[in-house]
């Protein structure tokens, strides 16, 4: 979403057979839903990200609920993450659920450095642990695998290996949720750009050689610089041998 007063950005990774569908669904109802909430017509926009993220969650919910031969999809064991920027009164505002990330290229003297305005919800950080646990879950890494995932206790499944994301309603039984988390920050002369990207560029590039990297063009090759991170992102995903993940990123200046 762009506009005179306001631009919206957004970073969407969807998981499970039908993530696909969903994290399609989120991306065509969330801008809407965004900026309808009373909250963002108040100058809230921390806020109107919290309740507009619960709200398309719940829509994903209605939705897998509807009878079978009238159902979009089915977001019982399928989800996405979602990353979102707003940029508005010379302020940003971010808010995430799941492990895309946003991280600010700040200008330190003749270096750009990197600082991260989100955390990736992980199912082994304390907080969530204690939430899932709490909730009936359990967090626990399986022979064979490195990601803590969660499951329903004493059981095998979900295996969702984030602790907050839309859809994914077996998880969300458990301790999983849909409540973002935000910050606010002030557009200061030394801010460059913001880049918000899926795992698939996190797992192997660190944020400071994703700042790094994008540094290296100028504002006026702006999408030259999201399609190099995403091509250096590919080459580290096939050295390593994986099975190479989602990979996308988007580049902000500012």
């Amino acid at each position: 979403v762009h506009s005179d007063s306001v631009r919206i950005f957004g970073v969407l990774d969807g998981h499970g057979s039908e993530g696909h569908l969903v994290s399609q669904f989120v991306n065509e109802e969330l801008p809407g839903l965004l900026v309808r909430r009373p909250e963002f017509q108040r100058g809230n926009i921390e806020e109107s990200i919290v309740q507009a993220l619960l709200e398309v969650h719940e829509d994903l919910e209605g939705v897998t609920h509807m009878p079978y031969g009238k159902r979009l999809l089915d977001a019982s064991l399928s989800g996405t993450t979602c990353a979102v920027l707003v940029l508005k009164d010379s302020r940003l505002y971010v808010g995430s659920v799941g492990d895309s990330r946003v991280v600010l290229g700040r200008s330190r003297g003749s270096k750009i450095v990197a600082e991260e305005l989100v955390r990736d919800h992980k199912p082994d950080l304390a907080d969530e642990y204690e939430r899932i646990l709490s909730s009936g879950g359990d967090v626990r890494v399986i022979p064979g695998d490195i990601a803590s995932r969660i499951y329903v206790r004493g059981l095998h499944y979900p295996g969702l290996a984030m602790s907050r994301s839309l859809g994914d309603l077996e998880a969300h039984k458990v301790g999983c949720s849909a409540e973002a988390e935000t910050c606010a920050v002030p557009v200061t002369p030394d801010m460059k750009f913001v880049v918000l990207a899926s795992d698939g560029v996190w797992d192997f590039l660190t944020s400071q050689e994703v700042v790094a990297l994008v540094s290296r063009y100028p504002r006026s090759e702006v999408e030259t610089a999201a399609e190099a991170l995403c091509r250096e992102a590919y080459r580290r995903w096939n050295a390593n041998g994986s099975i190479i993940d989602d990979i996308t990123a988007i580049v902000v200046w500012l």
